[in-house]
């Protein structure tokens, strides 16, 4: 290849990731976007996972705030309307306007796979035992500031079983037992061990 032809095919390649890193994200086709036009901000087992925002300056040994992310962020504003990604039941609720958008959530469990959606950072006035369908509105993005924004999770199985899974962590210098929640897990998970609680990505 010609020094001429060399440098066209780097700046070729150059311009599709470009593009590529530009295009919002989209999930399965049987499924609807909670928030349109999806940009990714955080993905799923994210390296660069940190509470908050989901860019990461610490270290390996910086384990007190680390935690595994074990669903997907998408950059979406306070009030913005959000969508059931599949038809089903409310199966989980905390997300009342009066509880801080960092632990408000739901979820939804879809009435033909019986896999689960957590839709987390949301306000929402439904109650357990509501049935959705694909589309429906289920509430809004939770003020949350500059950070304001949609988490999706999925797991195949039981989020509230999920939920229940405890596993050791290291937090200021010492060893302790640290529950998963809805949204991460502890640091010390391997990609193994959230797959085998039924997290997937949603991507």
């Amino acid at each position: 290849m010609s020094r001429r032809n060399h440098v066209l095919h780097r700046v070729l390649a150059a311009c599709i990731l470009a593009v590529v890193a530009s295009t919002p994200a989209n999930a399965r086709t049987d499924w609807t976007d909670p928030v349109a036009g999806m940009t990714l901000t955080c993905a799923f087992l994210d390296p660069n996972y940190i509470r908050t925002p989901c860019r990461a300056t610490g270290t390996q040994d910086a384990r007190d705030t680390w935690r595994q992310h074990l669903g997907a962020d998408f950059r979406a504003s306070a009030g913005t309307r959000v969508v059931a990604p599949v038809s089903g039941q409310i199966v989980l609720v905390n997300a009342s306007a009066s509880l801080p958008a960092e632990l408000s959530y739901l979820v939804i469990r879809d009435s033909a796979t019986r896999e689960e959606h957590v839709l987390g950072h949301v306000t929402s006035t439904l109650r357990v035992g509501a049935t959705v369908n694909r589309g429906d509105p289920v509430g809004t993005v939770a003020n949350w500031g500059s950070n304001s924004h949609l988490h999706w999770g999925f797991n195949v199985g039981s989020v509230a079983t999920a939920m229940q899974r405890s596993t050791p962590c290291l937090r200021g210098g010492v060893t302790q037992s640290c529950q998963w929640g809805w949204g991460k897990a502890p640091y010390e998970a391997t990609e193994q061990e959230v797959r085998s609680q039924g997290w997937r990505n949603v991507l």
